[in-house]
């Protein structure tokens, strides 16, 4: 979070191995950081971690992180199977996101 501080709007993704109030995203969050499925379903417990049995997802360990200057427009965690078995352990997350325009002051 702070090597992109002063970079362009950053996203961090991936199977992070870490729940949304565990100590390393929470770092993230206090940076600015907002998870593209939290900020756009706040209530849905539905985890990313299946291990092939489990229909809840578990926890929710892969995620979509967008730094400052980015917003969330979709986000879904992807729980479907294919002809009844899940294509991984894990649930994919997708986002839809914006670039959100810098205050120039102008009009766009």
């Amino acid at each position: 979070a702070q090597h992109a501080e002063e970079g362009p709007p950053t996203a961090v993704l991936g199977d992070l191995n870490a729940g949304e109030g565990s100590e390393p995203l929470k770092t993230f969050f206090e940076g600015g950081y907002q998870s593209a499925v939290l900020a756009l379903h706040p209530m849905s417990s539905t985890g990313t971690f299946n291990g092939f049995r489990d229909p809840t997802g578990g926890d929710r360990i892969d995620h979509i992180l967008l730094g400052p200057g980015l917003n969330p427009l979709q986000a879904e965690i992807l729980d479907g199977q294919v002809d009844g078995v899940w294509p991984s352990d894990h649930f994919p997350v997708a986002a839809v996101i914006s670039l959100a325009m810098r205050d120039t002051g102008m009009e766009p």
